[in-house]
């Protein structure tokens, strides 16, 4: 698996490297949140799933899962901030539209 575990304290951790054709994408470490290691195991070969999937899909298949309520995070999150009235507007936005894809 591309995707390696180590063991921090009780928890699992995973990182690596999923190679999708010519294309290598880094996986940072995160915590898989398990203290067994079949269930890390699990956990890492979900995530590499995605990874791949996400690749092959290409950026309109990734845009096909992307719900509004994600766009509106990011762009709240963003650096520089949003002034206090667009927040209250994404918010109504957000409660209304929210759940549907962007596509």
């Amino acid at each position: 698996m591309a995707i390696h575990l180590r063991k921090r304290g009780a928890i699992w951790y995973a990182a690596g490297t999923v190679r999708v054709g010519r294309e290598s994408h880094a996986v940072r470490e995160f915590s898989t949140g398990a203290s067994a290691r079949i269930d890390a195991e699990a956990i890492a070969a979900a995530e590499e799933a995605r990874i791949r999937q996400a690749a092959l899909a290409g950026p309109s298949g990734r845009a096909r899962g992307l719900t509004i309520a994600a766009a509106i995070e990011a762009y709240l999150t963003r650096p520089g901030g949003v002034a206090r009235q667009d927040i209250q507007k994404l918010a109504r936005v957000n409660d209304l539209i929210g759940a549907y894809t962007l596509a």
